[in-house]
């Protein structure tokens, strides 16, 4: 539950920052910057939700912790995270682009 209310407050707060920009106030409405944190953070949502219940389904649930896994993935695990973010945040911009925000804003 704490993950939640973390990831909530890092959302509103770049949310905030993101309506703080007065030169460009004009270009973009606050209700569309909200339906795209809606809707990215509703992604998230079913995509982790997906890869529960495909990728992990026949792993126990435990706590966080940390393990060497080399022997189990072989690092592929690793180039998936970065081809992932990669992939994730080149779509994100476009996306902010493409409703009118700045690069600037987009990026942040």
């Amino acid at each position: 539950m704490i993950k939640f209310f973390v990831t909530f407050f890092i959302i509103a707060f770049n949310c905030n920052i993101l309506l703080a920009d007065t030169e460009n106030a004009d270009s973009v409405s606050s209700s569309t910057i909200y339906k795209a944190i809606g809707l990215t953070g509703a992604y998230y949502a079913a995509s982790m939700y997906v890869l529960g219940k495909t990728w992990y389904k026949d792993k126990d649930i435990v706590p966080f912790h940390f393990y060497n896994d080399n022997a189990g993935y072989n690092q592929v695990d690793k180039l998936g995270h970065v081809f992932g973010s990669y992939v994730y945040s080149y779509a994100g911009f476009n996306i902010m682009k493409n409703i009118g925000l700045s690069k600037k804003e987009s990026l942040i």
